[in-house]
């Protein structure tokens, strides 16, 4: 009976996996006739969207200058603990 169930279980876990497998290609034909096949957009952009932009850029800049100095200063408050025996 346990043999019975595992093969259930297996076949189950197949057509599972061969559903997320056509659903990732679907998407991949879906991006491709959408570079292939591009509408006419009527859009614009305004002032505004460039400044944000703008900012986004200079948040991760930022953002990433005090990620490596938070990391710097724990590599040296660790190398210091070491080299005074505290």
């Amino acid at each position: 009976m346990e043999n019975n169930l595992i093969y259930i279980y297996t076949e189950e876990l197949k057509t599972k996996k061969r559903y997320f497998k056509d659903c990732f290609y679907l998407l991949i034909a879906v991006f491709a006739m959408s570079v292939i096949c591009p509408e006419k957009a009527c859009a614009y952009l305004d002032p505004g969207t460039g400044s944000m932009i703008l900012q986004v850029i200079l948040a991760g800049i930022v953002g990433i200058g005090c990620t490596f100095k938070v990391w710097r200063d724990k590599a040296i408050h660790f190398f210091k603990r070491n080299k005074d025996g505290k």
